[in-house]
């Protein structure tokens, strides 16, 4: 079958570090937890630490999508989604569908669950969607959310639900997405960092390893209002850097309208006629 090709397997493995198939997942784990009023604190520093967790990997994909914040000597752009989430959720939900068991199988069904998100993160690299320094830090991010929540499961009464249930909550995304089919959150974010930073496009893994700049609006100017367009301002960042950018503005150029490719100083341009 199909699905047992690597590159395949490869991709039905990363779906279950999707958004779209464990924020609902998280959601449900603070469902189950607030239903007995013994177990509400527990479902309270759930919520407090996964918003936590998912705040820093928020932040950390901005900085860089709308201000290349990142790292081009450790090829960081952002922490890993997939592998932070996975880290956070997986552990604490194999956790919960043992915990009417003993002490001992809630403790392998964590371990599981975080043997589980790490292969998930490996996962991001043979994709190549990840680097290993953004891989290895949303792991240490995920751990640090899943492993101060079951540390401090200790003081605080146990929750009891059945393993039925929990494995038919974690399938409600199936409801919505098909398998494998990705949640929009990465062009969502893209959208709001564009917008924030004022920027025509996102930074990416190009711009940060050549030492680029999305900065390239063919209606911007970088001198005086009125002189010539920005896609003929060459950045000096290194020879690398100059030539992608006269090629990049070579094909602004070429598909501006004709007026706007005209001198200032020519009052007007011939236009060709559409017959």
């Amino acid at each position: 079958m199909l699905i047992f090709h690597p590159r395949a397997l490869l991709y039905s493995l990363t779906w279950f570090g999707d958004s779209g198939f464990l924020l609902p997942a998280a959601m449900w784990i603070a469902v189950w937890l607030g239903l007995r009023p013994a177990t509400r604190p527990s479902a309270v520093l759930w919520i407090l630490l996964f918003g936590l967790g998912s705040s820093l990997i928020l932040v950390s994909k901005l900085a860089f999508l709308g201000w290349g914040l990142g790292s081009a000597t450790f090829n960081f752009t952002g922490v890993s989604g997939h592998t932070a989430i996975s880290a956070s959720v997986w552990p604490v939900a194999c956790w919960l569908a043992v915990s009417r068991w003993e002490h001992r199988v809630r403790v392998t069904a964590a371990a599981l669950g975080c043997l589980f998100a790490l292969l998930i993160g490996l996962t991001r690299v043979a994709l190549e969607a990840h680097s290993w320094s953004e891989v290895m830090i949303g792991y240490a991010v995920g751990f640090a959310v899943s492993g101060a929540f079951l540390w401090q499961q200790h003081r605080l009464p146990h929750p009891r639900v059945r393993w039925a249930v929990v494995l038919i909550s974690l399938t409600t995304p199936l409801l919505l997405l098909e398998p494998g089919t990705p949640a929009p959150t990465q062009a969502l974010l893209e959208r709001i960092a564009v917008h924030l930073a004022g920027i025509d496009r996102p930074y990416t893994r190009e711009d940060l390893l050549l030492g680029a700049s999305p900065r390239v609006s063919v209606s911007d100017t970088p001198g005086t209002p009125g002189s010539h367009p920005s896609f003929l301002h060459i950045p000096t960042h290194g020879p690398k850097t100059i030539i992608r950018a006269l090629s990049f503005r070579r094909e602004a150029w070429m598909q501006a309208p004709l007026l706007r490719r005209c001198p200032p100083s020519l009052p007007a341009c011939p236009v060709a006629s559409a017959s």
